[in-house]
């Protein structure tokens, strides 16, 4: 750290002896014209590295912070979750609250370290029914935890409205960074093969 510190200075002076260098303000070789701009030069140069010091202690501490979540690439990544949501039906005012459980996967997995890109499911524990709802999801540089996903299919199989979700993964192990806990946060909207409109966050974790 005290090399990044002289290297800022020096980028700093030489960058004030080319402004000052067309009126002679400023003599570099004492500072003694403007000893005031030397001085606040150094202060920012200290703030600077001690910003510089504080981040690398917080990386140093969440060492899974900028990284992708690393998932088994062999079998599913399961997690139970739980949760509620609320639609109103088409042409209606009523607002339809209802909570449920079951299992979210991750799977199709192995790009996801160079991509961002994998696949979830959604098992509902809801028998007879046990609808299962698939979607493909990606996450980003910008937010490496956090994946924005769509609707692909589901079964049993029927014609698909559309649905988008966010998760966010939390709880990484490390130094994996495997996730152990997810929020989902998701959407679907009114379509000619959907007939309400609705939001719902559920609360996932491996078992």
């Amino acid at each position: 750290m005290p090399h990044f510190k002289l290297l800022l200075v020096a980028s700093l002076l030489s960058g004030l002896a080319a402004t000052a260098s067309g009126n002679g303000s400023v003599d570099l070789a004492t500072g003694s014209s403007h000893p005031q701009i030397i001085q606040s030069l150094v202060r920012k140069v200290e703030a600077m590295s001690l910003r510089i010091e504080r981040l690398q202690a917080q990386l140093a501490q969440e060492p899974c912070k900028g990284r992708f979540p690393t998932f088994e690439t062999s079998i599913p990544v399961v997690m139970k979750y739980a949760g509620c949501n609320s639609n109103v039906l088409r042409n209606t005012t009523t607002n339809i609250q209802t909570c449920q459980n079951g299992t979210f996967s991750i799977y199709n997995t192995n790009n996801t370290a160079t991509t961002g890109l994998f696949d979830i499911q959604i098992a509902v524990n809801d028998p007879p029914r046990n609808d299962v709802y698939h979607f493909v999801c990606t996450l980003t540089t910008d937010e490496p935890h956090v994946a924005f996903c769509t609707l692909t299919w589901e079964e049993p199989s029927r014609p698909e409205g559309p649905a988008w979700l966010n998760i966010r993964f939390k709880a990484m192990t490390e130094p994996a960074c495997t996730p152990t806990a997810a929020t989902i946060v998701g959407t679907y909207f009114y379509d000619f093969a959907t007939n309400a409109a609705g939001v719902y966050s559920f609360y996932a974790r491996v078992p």
